[in-house]
């Protein structure tokens, strides 16, 4: 079986990532080494690649019927062992379109190694979705060990976007923050904002205007200026940190406009 390199090899042991188009490539190549295996009845290769590919097209479709087949085959599992033998009722059963029993299937894995089945893995954590999204994060998490950062990250996402409870929210989305570029502080702030919780959208927005966000440059200065205005005493105090903020921003104050008033007869 073929395994992809774990995301904690590249995302604490200080080793160079490999380039996203060699995920593609490996994908690539794993999913002809697993077709060849289903073409030849081989019962791990057809667990590989459900959900491989969508099944809302001809292609996908044809495929998912030849994985079912091949796991039709109830003497042939029993040979595989207790953890195949799971893995393919829970796909059977999710297949149909069972939630409540592909549920239950997949959660008899909770103390197996999947290593060599990274997307039953990850469908297993989006059944867990519905029901203890916590746990869900945490698992996705403990993932780092076995599966590769596309995986974990993508997973990750599902949650953030599935989940409807804003702290835990936060906390997906400061995990994203350390996996992917694509997530910053600024973003984290955004989120307080969304919240109505200006004090810690002005803790993270400092933060990543520090680490020189334009965003967050722009947002700390707007926001020191309407404090500034809405300030009765130590204005002097604003008017310094607004100054160093329009200095790492390099955000020029804004110019009140000049009107005009020859037109109406005034020099």
């Amino acid at each position: 079986m073929f395994r992809s390199i774990p995301a904690i090899a590249t995302q604490f042991q200080r080793l160079k990532p490999p380039r996203p188009e060699i995920f593609d490539l490996a994908h690539i190549i794993r999913r002809r080494l697993f077709y060849m295996g289903l073409l030849a009845g081989h019962v791990p290769s057809a667990l590989c690649l459900w959900w491989s590919i969508s099944y809302d097209i001809p292609t996908g479709n044809s495929e998912k019927k030849m994985i079912l087949q091949c796991l039709a085959d109830d003497m042939q599992l029993i040979s595989l062992g207790a953890k195949v033998i799971t893995l393919a009722h829970a796909v059977k059963v999710d297949a149909v379109g069972d939630v409540t029993a592909a549920r239950e299937w997949f959660d008899k894995l909770e103390d197996e190694d999947l290593a060599e089945f990274d997307l039953l893995w990850k469908k297993r954590v989006e059944y867990m979705f519905a029901v203890d999204e916590r746990k869900a994060m945490i698992t996705t998490l403990k993932g780092l060990t076995m599966f590769s950062m596309p995986v974990i990250i993508h997973t990750m996402q599902q949650l953030l976007d599935y989940s409807k409870d804003d702290s835990l929210k936060i906390q997906i989305y400061l995990y994203l923050q350390s996996l992917s570029p694509k997530y910053t502080l600024t973003g984290v702030a955004q989120m307080y904002e969304k919240m109505g919780d200006r004090m810690m959208a002005r803790e993270y927005h400092e933060i990543g205007g520090r680490l020189g966000n334009k965003d967050s440059q722009r947002w700390m200065v707007g926001y020191l200026e309407k404090k500034k205005a809405e300030a009765l005493f130590k204005k002097s105090a604003l008017d310094r940190e607004l100054f160093a903020w329009r200095m790492l921003g390099n955000i020029a104050p804004e110019e009140i406009p000049k009107i005009d008033d020859s037109r109406h007869g005034v020099v």
